[in-house]
Formats: C-alpha cells, structure tokens, sequence
C-alpha cells in the first residue's frame, strides 16, 4: 500500500516535506526563543542547529513516510513554521506537532494545519493512534488541540516538560 504524499494542502497553506535548502528561514523560527518557548528543547542557537534539526525531519520522512513539514502560504509562498507527525522516542508513540513563526500566531493556521496532518495520518497513512502534548501553561496550543476534538488522555511528564496530553485513535473496524 503506497500512500507516499510529496504535498498537504489547506485553505491557505502548502505543505511538503523539509528540504536542506529550507535551513535558513527555518532559523528564523526554531531560533527564536518566543516560538520554542514551550517547545521540547530550547530555541536553536544557530543555522548549524537547525540545519541538523532538518537533516533529521529528512531522515524521519525517508524511513516512515512522513515526518514534520515545511508550512508555507499558497498565494505567496512565504515561510509560515511546520507541522507534522514523529515517532516520540521517550514512548514510542506518534507525536502530532506545528510550530509558527509569530508573525502568523492568532489566525487559525495551527488548527488548520493540525488538522490536516490529523485527516492524513488516519485516513490516508492509516496510523492507529496520534498523541498530540503541550506545555500545561500553553494554553494556546492547548485550545488547538480541543478544536481538533482531540480528548484529554494524561497528564505527563515528556521531553523535558510538565503537559497534557491529547490523543485520537483510528475508529474500530477502520483498519485501512
């Protein structure tokens, strides 16, 4: 079963996978400490950082399928953050996330995009189960992921941080 996406659009974005070439106006996002405030892992401390940090989107997409995208405006093209989907290494578990620059905070693109990746990787990549955390004190994020009608599961403790977590399943009998 091929489900292999080059492309995720929504209303007003367009997202592909990370290419190296991406690094620089990726760095303006991952290096600033106002966006990764609640992120797992501090803001990047330089392109170098970022430039690893990509290198292992692109090496997550090559083995899985998918991975965190680049999320860029359709009508212009320009450099909004990402969002996607990775294995969590602390439990195993598939990790929904996005990120904006904060030039674009506050008009609905993180549950727009969220959401698409939510469809794509349940009703396309057909993945049993998606957990999405935010920091207990992001409450923004938090709204999100209640607009994505995703259900509270836990409270824990995951890369570094106190969260909540959130988490879908495939429906029963939807088995792809």
């Amino acid at each position: 079963m091929n489900h292999l996406v080059h492309e995720l659009h929504t209303q007003r974005t367009v997202m592909r996978p990370f290419l190296r070439a991406d690094a620089a106006e990726a760095f303006a996002v991952f290096g600033d400490p106002e966006v990764m405030r609640y992120a797992a892992g501090a803001a990047d401390p330089t392109p170098a950082a970022t430039h690893a940090r990509i290198g292992r989107y692109i090496e997550h997409q090559g083995r899985h399928g998918f991975s965190k995208w680049v999320v860029r405006d359709a009508s212009s093209g320009e450099y909004l953050g990402d969002s996607g989907i990775l294995h969590l290494a602390e439990t195993g578990e598939l990790e929904l996330g996005y990120r904006l620059a904060r030039a674009h905070w506050g008009r609905g693109l993180a549950t727009e995009v969220a959401s698409a990746w939510l469809c794509h990787a349940l009703a396309v990549l057909h993945l049993p189960r998606v957990i999405a955390f935010a920091d207990r004190r992001n409450t923004a994020s938090i709204r999100v992921l209640e607009k994505l009608h995703m259900p509270f599961e836990r409270l824990d403790h995951l890369c570094g941080m106190d969260c909540v977590v959130h988490a879908i399943a495939r429906p029963p009998g939807d088995q792809g």
